[in-house]
């Protein structure tokens, strides 16, 4: 794997093929992979622009969850979205067939069963450790009393939550890094 090495005061840093990578395929923000390599949002674009990667457009193709159009989005929506629709009509046609059904039914069982078997208020929300909704691991997950709570929690705020995986109820705040920009 080929790496450019760019210099940092006294230290040289290595960037490779994997912000290349990181850029184009994971849509993750300059400024972001300038962080994890501690070297400057300049630094990487040079990189980007030396390997030829078009940093440029700010807009990307994503295909339709229904009928597989092509639609292009923003890379800031294509980042925070998973789903993509080219209508509502769209929307609406994968919300009525069993796909869609069957997802959104088992997030609500899965829901109702951890509120159930914690002995927690209806009104509990849950949010999930990684930002993965699909984990449903116990350890990915922490449970708020309320909507208002987990609001505060994705804002970076300090709340009591609870954690399933410990069965206690601990001061909680979402890690810096995971908070959205």
């Amino acid at each position: 794997m080929a790496t450019t090495r760019v210099w940092r005061g006294q230290f040289k840093l290595a960037l490779d093929e994997a912000a290349v990578r990181a850029y184009s395929v994971d849509l993750e923000r300059i400024s972001d992979i300038a962080r994890r390599y501690r070297v400057s949002r300049q630094a990487v674009w040079r990189f980007l622009q030396d390997r030829g990667v078009n940093t440029g457009t700010r807009r990307v193709e994503v295909k339709c969850k229904m009928c597989h159009k092509s639609k292009e989005v923003s890379k800031r929506r294509a980042r925070m979205q998973s789903d993509f629709f080219c209508t509502h009509a769209c929307y609406v046609k994968w919300m009525r067939s069993s796909q869609g059904k069957a997802e959104r039914d088992s997030r609500r069982v899965d829901r109702e069963y951890l509120i159930r078997r914690h002995d927690l208020p209806d009104t509990a929300e849950i949010a999930f450790a990684d930002g993965d909704s699909s984990n449903l691991r116990l350890v990915n997950l922490l449970i708020f009393k309320t909507p208002q709570e987990k609001e505060r929690y994705e804002r970076g705020l300090v709340v009591d939550g609870y954690l399933p995986a410990a069965r206690v109820w601990l001061r909680v705040k979402k890690p810096r890094e995971m908070l959205a920009a």
